[in-house]
């Protein structure tokens, strides 16, 4: 029987998110990003100043994701990634609520969520697809959920990351009431045949062609066809004709014959001479 692993869903997929951040604001800016070890349950996500951003996504699993920057670290971000591109330093946006700023961020994120549920979909085999992101300049905090998706406590969580070393953001994740369970580890590390299955092509492979296929000439030649048949050429070439046929000429040569013998027993037509003798 295969073996199954558990493991806190919830806490897996914000795993990758916290793995798909570092890689993506760290690839856009050429900072390096800190990613904290501690992932926190929260009762819900929040949208919170200077910046936020949320994205919904959907498919096998569900939920909501929440990318919040202070006006320090989204600026940090947005010209950092701006110089890494090769933008001259003189032409970059000056205040947070630029429409370049905000922008900026939404683009990333829409980076992030596409490589986690790439990394979701390579580890679990599972997929989802995503809005886009909508990134929005906030003076209050603004609280996010989904009534559609079944929820539970504890399905909340956040993430802290760091950029420069001393610019902190954010990402809140809500995930719906959900739990992955490895099935068959073997199979996900590469081996797609099924325990106890036999391999189809590998048996197509040995035996030149669909496995387990009777040979139907074999079969209609060896008494599938109709019972006791007789071997037709064969008795035609043993009797010299059609087997089984009457000789018609030696039939017909016999009744003449048996026609003809009566007639010699009983002597046959009266001669003239006994006509003559019988009126003397």
């Amino acid at each position: 029987m295969a073996v199954q692993r558990k493991k806190n869903t919830v806490d897996a997929v914000s795993q990758i998110f916290g793995q798909a951040t570092k890689q993506i604001v760290g690839g856009a800016s050429g900072v390096e990003v800190y990613f904290a070890p501690t992932i926190q349950k929260i009762a819900g996500i929040h949208l919170k100043p200077d910046i936020g951003c949320f994205v919904q996504f959907s498919g096998d699993y569900s939920g909501l994701v929440i990318i919040n920057f202070s006006r320090d670290a989204a600026m940090d971000f947005y010209r950092q990634s701006m110089l890494f591109m090769g933008l001259p330093e003189d032409e970059l946006a000056i205040d947070h609520t630029a429409d370049d700023v905000v922008d900026c961020i939404g683009e990333m994120v829409n980076q992030l969520v596409g490589k986690a549920r790439l990394l979701v979909q390579e580890q679990y085999g599972l997929s989802a697809y995503n809005s886009q992101p909508k990134a929005i300049c906030l003076m209050e905090s603004v609280s996010l959920s989904i009534d559609s998706l079944a929820t539970q406590k504890n399905q909340c969580r956040r993430l802290s990351f760091r950029m420069s070393g001393k610019f902190p953001f954010h990402i809140e994740i809500f995930l719906e009431y959900t739990e992955f369970i490895v099935v068959d580890p073997v199979r996900l590390d590469g081996d797609d045949t099924p325990k106890g299955q036999p391999d189809i092509e590998a048996l197509m492979t040995q035996g030149g062609g669909t496995p387990a296929q009777p040979d139907m000439d074999a079969l209609m030649g060896g008494g599938n066809s109709e019972a006791a048949q007789p071997d037709i050429e064969a008795l035609m070439a043993q009797g010299g004709g059609t087997p089984a046929q009457p000789d018609m000429d030696a039939l017909m040569q016999g009744t003449a014959t048996e026609e003809k013998e009566p007639e010699k027993k009983s002597g046959g037509a009266p001669s003239q001479s006994d006509i003559d003798a019988l009126f003397d």
